[in-house]
């Protein structure tokens, strides 16, 4: 029969019973009856449920489930497993919720594994909400003190504590564990540029001197400054500054456009107030500036690299080969770019080419930094709080100031007596430090600064596999802040509903908004940096325009005066010739008149020579006509 016929067979009673669960209550009050029975006649070997024991029958898999008792939430006697079958104080590393049992000792020479007993939901709600009170309370107080320590066995412990020196001179701690300090956090994900020193020629003698020259120096900057960054909008000025014992002044800024703007020779006066300065530059840029390029093939050369990089790309600071990507067959490179436009629109093509071969191109991301006493080398603190005796070496682990030479003297780790600096990355001491100082980032992501993303390197990533570590819990954060807000304000006011907490799960919910909220603010940030582009584009067209516009008026203005002086100059040939042309006419009728006349002169006299020579032969011929007579 099949279920649905079986159902509809049921009377009506069996239905209602059905419904209001009465079956499902009758089962287990049964179970539950039945197991307390079997629990009261041997109470102690069911208190004796040891790990070791339960493994031996209930291997851990999903074939052995655990059935809810009424002794579940009862509280659990602690029990070693020895002779006499008696109850002992439990572990100092052991402890009970509910029915949770977690054991990190070992014992006769066997090593227990872990079971667990999950608690009651109602136990979860409570451990969830004490969870976010204790990490909003501890945001709240993180201020009160320099260094605190986190994590439930670091309560009764202090990091000041003397340092007790071996006979070589050795600091030993008392025991092995690495505590992780707040200072030590902070120092990690601070986002500080370092300061710029500028020496002067001849040295400053005092703060008024260094105050002028920093006054001329802005502005002579102002302009230029403001035109290669448009968006900046802050007071053009340092942080603060101050004037070493040599002269020197010594700036400190947290804007990077400053700070790269600071970073060019080119932007520098020769000389202010008769003072030469000369700028000390900086190694490298911040990690903000600087990109990579990915698996860069070992036979094109490092200075061939430079070249055709310096060639595509014109705001090149200094470049390098990263050190630990290097192995048989490729490496990365490291370039550091003054310009921001050319930072992004590489990103943006996620690619560039060298010797006809297209190379990935990444973001930098730093890794967080590690807090290094420079008294006793040690990690997690500063010297001022340092309480050991003597300054110890990094090479030899001695007394600096026993008169040796400490240049020059053995290496030798006094952490873990290996060959090499104590400051050194190499050191295990050093690494587990830097282990637990990412693992406890990893739990208080609300300490980095937002929206800042730090590299985790490759040894030392959860089995997520994730490369770098932000903060993407921002709004979670805030969101307790509201709460705890809301409730101080519901103890005032006894007619206020309280806030119910939700079943949805919050923490990826934020997150996840987190996140997007954090693209759709890049979005953003990138559609006004465009629009911005274009309204500056825009001005520049319009200026030109103008500019155009005004030249093709001069040059009418010019044309028309053109035009006006050759009127001028027709008119003034005109009046001259029509002035001049008379007398001109009546010289040249004159002299017409007087050729007119000398030509009829000289007509008449022909005629008159031509009348004398014919009378002349006439006479002639009558004279010898007579003589030959």
């Amino acid at each position: 029969m099949s279920n649905y016929d079986q159902y509809a067979n049921m009377n009506k009673d069996a239905k209602d019973r059905m419904c209001n669960h009465n079956n499902i209550e009758q089962a287990y009050e049964q179970i539950k009856f039945s197991s307390i029975e079997n629990n009261n006649k041997n109470v102690k070997s069911s208190l004796k449920r040891t790990e070791s024991k339960m493994d031996e029958n209930q291997p851990e898999s999903d074939d052995n489930p655990e059935i809810e008792s009424g002794i579940d939430n009862s509280q659990w006697q602690y029990q070693r497993k020895s002779n006499k079958r008696v109850n002992k104080e439990p572990r100092i590393d052991s402890f009970v919720r509910g029915r949770t049992i977690t054991s990190t000792s070992h014992g006769y020479g066997r090593t227990e594994k872990n079971i667990t007993r999950h608690p009651p939901p109602q136990y979860e709600e409570k451990k969830i909400e004490r969870k976010n009170d204790s990490n909003h309370l501890s945001n709240c107080e993180c201020q009160q003190q320099d260094v605190q320590y986190l994590g439930a066995k670091c309560v009764n412990r202090t990091m000041n504590k003397p340092i007790v020196l071996h006979k070589d001179n050795h600091p030993i701690d008392g025991n092995d564990e690495i505590y992780v300090t707040r200072q030590a956090m902070k120092f990690a994900v601070e986002d500080r540029f370092p300061p710029l020193k500028i020496h002067c020629n001849p040295g400053l003698k005092n703060h008024e001197e260094g105050e002028s020259i920093v006054k001329e120096f802005f502005k002579h900057i102002e302009q230029n400054f403001k035109k290669l960054n448009p968006y900046f909008n802050q007071p053009l000025g340092f942080d603060h500054y101050i004037v070493d014992s040599k002269g020197s002044l010594i700036c400190f800024t947290k804007y990077i456009e400053l700070f790269i703007y600071m970073c060019d020779l080119n932007n520098y006066p020769k000389d202010l107030n008769n003072i030469i300065l000369s700028p000390i530059l900086p190694i490298k840029l911040p990690a903000h500036n600087v990109i990579i390029l990915k698996f860069i093939d070992n036979t094109i050369t490092f200075d061939d690299i430079q070249i055709q990089v310096k060639e595509k790309l014109k705001s090149v600071y200094t470049m390098e080969e990263m050190m630990g990507t290097m192995n048989y067959r490729s490496r990365h490179v490291r370039i550091d770019l003054l310009s921001k436009d050319e930072y992004r629109s590489v990103l943006n093509s996620g690619k560039l080419a060298l010797g006809g071969h297209l190379y990935d191109v990444d973001e930098y991301l730093p890794s967080p930094r590690i807090l290094i006493c420079n008294k006793c080398n040690s990690p997690g603190h500063l010297k001022k709080n340092c309480k050991s005796i003597i300054e110890l070496c990094k090479r030899c682990g001695n007394d600096r100031n026993d008169g040796a030479d400490h240049k020059n003297c053995n290496i030798k780790c006094h952490h873990c007596s290996e060959n090499h600096e104590a400051t050194s990355f190499k050191c295990t001491w050093i690494s587990k430090f830097r282990q637990d100082l990412l693992h406890k980032l990893k739990e208080n992501k609300h300490l980095l600064p937002p929206n800042i993303q730090f590299y985790i390197p490759q040894q030392y990533r959860d089995h997520k596999g994730e490369k770098a570590l932000m903060n993407n819990s921002v709004e979670n954060y805030q969101l307790q802040a509201q709460r705890q807000n809301l409730l101080n304000n519901n103890k005032l006011n006894s007619t206020t509903w309280p806030k119910l907490n939700s079943n949805l799960s919050l923490p990826s919910t934020v997150n996840t908004t987190s996140i997007w909220n954090f693209e759709l603010k890049q979005m953003h940030d990138e559609l006004y940096n465009l629009k911005q582009e274009h309204e500056i584009e825009i001005k520049k067209l319009k200026t030109e325009h103008e500019t155009q516009m005004q030249k093709m008026a001069q040059g009418w203005q010019l044309i028309n005066l053109q035009f006006k002086t050759q009127a001028e100059a027709i008119v003034d040939i005109y009046t001259t010739v029509s002035e001049i042309f008379p007398p001109v006419v009546q010289s040249l009728q004159t002299i017409s008149q007087a050729y007119i006349y000398i030509y009829m002169i000289h007509i008449s006299r022909r005629k008159d020579r031509q009348i004398e020579t014919l009378a002349r032969r006439g006479r002639l011929e009558l004279v010898s006509e007579r003589r030959s007579l």
